[in-house]
């Protein structure tokens, strides 16, 4: 009876440690029990604070995602990346090592983090032609387009292990065909997997912030005429090559989408110093 007391009283220590309030964020409580898991638990704190200062600044501004909303974000997303259903998209997240409610829920901080953007710059983030100038000027990779070819084998989310490495070894035999004098333009013709395969993988030109995240970096990291590759992206396995570099802006769609580039880091900006001036106006209080 005195063992099953003393485990009790444990049990109830351990609670009360793990559901203790580290932190207060405009007046929602941060638990011990968020932290669970987490490697760095400090750098975890910054993260639900970053978390709670978006919701506080979405309420001031009057923004939510309801569930109608985030269902429909998300079915965008299940069609841009070619998912044949809901169902294979689920597969895909819980095989990242993530929940389903979590990646919900993820989506839902993005949209937020979108609209808080939109409205900050439909209140005034203009690109004058003097900003574009200078900003050009100090980053001239800011203008930079490439003319760019790829092949791909194609991966479906959620693609088993051995699926995996099929397309590694099938993308590094045609890439030991190419380096040994096999034409990239008729390889991409015969084996590539995307609807550019008629064209030999012509992309036309890429800019920044046109294409995947992984993909873009492998792209802009080339040497001119070089194959790069394999690389894997969220489509599956690619051979890349670039065939022309331009730093010139070419026309005025060009130089309205450098604007776009440049007004989106402006919000961004602008919601940070937001967010600053949140945590300066004592909206959070780290508990010790």
């Amino acid at each position: 009876m005195m063992f099953l007391k003393l485990a009790l009283v444990l049990l109830a220590s351990e609670a009360s440690l793990v559901d203790r309030v580290v932190a207060v964020v405009d007046g929602r409580a941060i638990l011990a029990s968020d932290l669970l898991g987490a490697s760095d638990s400090q750098a975890a704190v910054e993260q639900l604070i970053d978390k709670e200062l978006l919701q506080a600044e979405a309420r001031r501004r009057g923004i939510l995602i309801d569930d109608k909303a985030l269902d429909v974000a998300i079915e965008q997303v299940r069609e841009r990346n070619r998912i044949t259903d809901l169902a294979t998209l689920k597969k895909a997240v819980i095989a990242s090592g993530r929940s389903w409610r979590m990646y919900r829920e993820e989506m839902r901080e993005q949209l937020l983090e979108r609209q808080i953007m939109s409205a900050i710059m439909a209140q005034g983030t203009q690109v004058t032609e003097r900003e574009l100038k200078m900003a050009i000027s100090r980053d001239p990779g800011l203008v930079e387009r490439r003319l760019t070819r790829h092949l791909l084998l194609r991966l479906q989310p959620g693609a088993q292990e051995w699926e995996v490495q099929d397309a590694l070894l099938r993308c590094k035999a045609l890439r030991e065909r190419i380096d040994g004098g096999e034409d990239f333009v008729e390889l991409a013709k015969t084996s590539s997997e995307d609807p550019s395969a008629g064209q030999g993988g012509n992309l036309g030109w890429i800019n920044r912030g046109m294409t995947d995240p992984a993909f873009e970096t492998a792209t802009f990291s080339a040497k001119l005429g070089e194959v790069v590759g394999p690389l894997r992206s969220a489509f599956g396995f690619h051979l890349i090559r670039v065939d022309k570099i331009s730093r010139d802006i070419k026309d005025d769609a060009q130089r309205d989408q450098l604007r776009g580039l440049l007004r989106q880091r402006n919000a961004k900006n602008a919601l940070r110093q937001t967010l600053e001036a949140a945590r300066r106006r004592a909206l959070v209080k780290i508990l010790p």
